[in-house]
C-alpha cells in the first residue's frame, strides 16, 4: 500500500484528514486504502504523525466502527511511548503520543 505506483492509485486509495481550517496544528492524518482485489497483511492502513510536544486526539466519523489495530511492529516495540498510541472503534478516535508517528492496520487476508 505504501508502494503505488501511479498518480491515479495515488487519487484513489489516499485521502487526508485534520485539513481545512479547524485543523489541529501539528497533526497529519493519513488514510492508504488497499484497492487490490487480493489482500494481504492490510485493507487500510491511517498514519497519524503527532509533531507537538503533547498528546493529541483526533477523532472523524469516517473511522467510526473500523476495525483499527495499532500495527503489530509498533504494538509490541520497546518504544513504550508509541506503544501508547490508542484507538477507540466506538468514536472514531485516535490518542497519539508527542512527537510520535503511529501506524494503524485493518488486517485482512485473501480475497475482499
Amino acid at each position: 500500500m505504501f508502494r503505488l505506483r501511479s498518480a491515479e492509485e495515488i487519487k484513489k486509495a489516499v485521502s487526508f484528514y485534520n485539513v481545512g481550517p479547524a485543523q489541529t496544528p501539528g497533526l497529519i492524518v493519513e488514510r492508504i486504502r488497499n484497492t487490490d482485489r487480493f489482500c494481504l497483511g492490510a485493507a487500510q492502513a491511517v498514519v497519524a504523525i503527532n509533531a507537538t510536544p503533547q498528546a493529541l486526539t483526533f477523532a472523524d466519523p469516517a473511522f467510526r466502527q473500523q476495525p483499527l489495530l495499532l500495527h503489530p511492529v509498533q504494538a509490541f516495540s520497546q518504544d513504550a511511548v508509541v506503544r501508547g498510541s490508542k484507538f477507540q472503534k466506538s468514536t472514531g478516535t485516535f490518542t497519539i503520543p508527542a512527537r510520535t508517528t503511529a501506524v494503524f492496520i485493518e488486517p485482512c487476508f485473501g480475497p475482499r
